[in-house]
């Protein structure tokens, strides 16, 4: 038995990264569930869960519990699938486990108790033939699986060929992930540094139509990608703002080298070394992007800077929202418009939340917001309507536990009707 449970977990730590949790549950979910378990059976897989940590270790309690449903709903238990979070001294943990009849599976009461659970998963077999139409045993079940995955890891394929080929072709190197801990930087309310999308975010900015009289500016712009990319299109100026001098210094080697290939169309690029929540909004921008560079109190502080610019210079002002992880509280503002949505990378990823939102920010007098917001219509298309409102299609977004795991985690929400901050003056419903 334990060769077998080896066989699974191996297979599960693959497949986890292709495939979502749904899906994932399917392929460990037996086609035929057993009778009834015998109380000998349930101690001999117990054990065995227990043996798979130290004979493979690691953070791996989604694999080993997966393990342990599989192998409990075969024997004939009717296993729950738990995942839930929980808080220490230093950060926001998650944990999977198993219970069968309300108790843990390898595991004590008070391990678990600690954490809240937010996900259950229970067998669901057909009723008449006591069979699941998933997963066939481990080979044809990892064989329907790689099946079900393959148009997403074909993209992500094809989305990392691109990623070696822009990158190339522009001599900069922008594909690292930094994190602000190793570079010493306040993290609070701050998430890291992850490029984003070549593809998915020259055809946002091109679904912009920028003129010679835009001016755009990355806050939290990194490594520098995001500015080189809006430098192609005939911005008047491109800004990028960071908080780390050490990454402006590397980015600013990536847009001098990207110039020097001479695809560049804006003349004029700039990179601010200074903290978001202190730095003063030029009067002239009018396009910002965010690749969701804060959370909650910084967000909020950053947003109300740009608020405060367009109070000050009524203008219209878009702001490009990759993985808008803070979409709710944006639109709390009553102070925003959703414009348009599209997905942020190309190809496109199958995942509800990896968009980019454009909104338009409006200064706090109507008449002035009435007529701003008229001369930008919004064009959210069909399939993305549940954006106007407080749409939640759930983040989970961790870092190394070390640098304290669960940095943001938005439980999944039904689409809700457009609010009045999504449907301020002139937006189209």
């Amino acid at each position: 038995m334990l060769t077998r449970m080896v066989a699974w977990k191996v297979a599960l730590s693959v497949l986890k990264h292709a495939l979502p949790l749904r899906t994932l549950m399917g392929v460990a979910e037996p086609r035929r569930l057993g009778a009834s378990l015998h109380a000998d059976e349930r101690q001999r897989i117990e054990s065995g869960v227990r043996r798979l940590g130290r004979v493979l270790g690691g953070r791996d309690c989604l694999e080993r519990s997966l393990v342990a449903y599989r192998f409990l709903a075969r024997a004939g238990a009717r296993p729950m699938l738990h995942i839930g979070f929980g808080r220490d001294d230093q950060a926001l943990d998650g944990h999977a486990w198993v219970t069968v009849d309300g108790l843990p599976v390898a595991e004590t009461e008070d391990a678990v108790s600690r954490y809240v659970e937010v996900l259950t998963f229970s067998p669901r077999a057909d009723e008449r033939s006591g069979s699941r139409a998933g997963a066939r045993g481990l080979p044809a079940g990892i064989r329907a699986a790689v099946a079900r995955a393959r148009r997403r890891v074909d993209r992500r394929t094809l989305r990392q060929a691109l990623e070696r080929v822009q990158e190339r072709r522009y001599g900069v190197e922008t594909s690292e992930t930094v994190y602000y801990e190793d570079l010493g930087l306040e993290t609070q309310d701050r998430l890291w540094h992850i490029p984003s999308d070549w593809g998915g975010l020259r055809r946002a900015l091109a679904r912009l139509g920028p003129g010679p009289d835009d001016v755009f500016v990355d806050i939290g712009s990194g490594l520098g990608r995001a500015v080189i990319v809006a430098a192609q299109f005939p911005f008047a100026r491109v800004l990028g703002v960071e908080l780390s001098a050490e990454l402006n210094e590397r980015a600013s080697a990536n847009v001098s080298r990207a110039r020097a290939q001479r695809t560049m169309r804006c003349g004029e690029v700039e990179l601010v070394t200074a903290d978001a929540t202190a730095w003063r909004v030029a009067g002239d921008v009018t396009v910002v992007y965010f690749f969701s560079p804060f959370t909650e109190e910084v967000f909020d502080r950053v947003v109300a800077n740009l608020l405060a610019s367009v109070d000050e210079r009524p203008r219209p002002l878009r702001l490009l929202y990759n993985l808008p992880v803070e979409h709710g509280r944006l639109l709390r503002t009553g102070r925003v418009r959703v414009l348009d949505v599209c997905p942020a990378k190309w190809p496109a990823a199958d995942d509800e939340g990896e968009v980019m939102v454009t909104y338009q920010l409006l200064p706090s007098d109507g008449e002035t917001a009435a007529a701003l917001a008229a001369r930008l219509p919004s064009r959210v298309p069909e399939a993305y309507r549940a954006w106007l409102g407080e749409y939640e299609p759930g983040y989970l977004i961790y870092k190394p536990k070390q640098l304290g795991g669960i940095a943001v985690y938005r439980p999944r929400r039904d689409p809700a009707e457009p609010s009045a901050a999504s449907g301020a003056p002139g937006t189209e419903t």
